[in-house]
């Protein structure tokens, strides 16, 4: 999966570092938007987008949603609530 985050937002590539910390190796590619090649939705700016193997596109609590399902413990368990 790829995850398009805002490059020069400390909250965004703080959540890159926490996620590249805690998932499994290869799991997610990062790319900042500001490097981004596929057409972003305006209603997805200024938000972590996740775009899946099949091409969908997630943003806000469903993106975070979709990398926390896909990180270690303790990380995946929040997810559940």
């Amino acid at each position: 999966m790829k995850i398009y985050y805002d490059g020069v937002c400390k909250l965004c590539t703080g959540f890159v570092s926490l996620t590249k910390r805690f998932s499994k190796k290869g799991t997610f590619v990062f790319i900042p938007l500001q490097e981004a090649t596929i057409k972003i939705p305006e209603n997805f700016s200024n938000t972590v987008i996740v775009e899946t193997y099949e091409g969908k596109l997630f943003a806000y609590a469903d993106a975070v949603s979709l990398v926390l399902k896909n990180m270690s413990f303790p990380f995946r368990i929040i997810n559940m609530y």
